[in-house]
């Protein structure tokens, strides 16, 4: 609601910014044996099978679950990244910035 009236640069930087500080803020109150896997993107598109049984066998260990895989997943998955100097990033960063600065005032 607070950003549907803004244009879309502001409404994407707004949704990022405040989903990110939600996932920060529950991430810091789970205990460390709560959390049941970390999953980098990076990893996660070069070994997407590997990540899944990775959370697999830790289900397995911590609560003895073990769901079965009914499909399997590709290889790999392109790991899509982009220069620092597009001017598109550097208008998104300075969006953010300014996002949690306000959080901060």
């Amino acid at each position: 609601e607070k950003f549907i009236h803004l244009d879309y640069w502001d409404q994407i930087a707004g949704q990022v910014h405040y989903l990110t500080r939600f996932y920060k803020d529950g991430m810091q109150k789970l205990e460390d044996e709560k959390i049941l896997a970390r999953v980098d993107y990076r990893q996660l598109c070069s070994d997407p099978k590997g990540v899944i049984l990775r959370i697999r066998e830790s289900l397995a260990s911590r609560y003895d679950f073990k769901p079965e895989i009914t499909l399997q997943p590709p290889d790999s998955f392109t790991f899509n990244s982009y220069p620092d100097d597009l001017p598109e990033k550097e208008r998104f960063a300075q969006l953010l910035d300014a996002l949690a600065n306000s959080d901060r005032a």
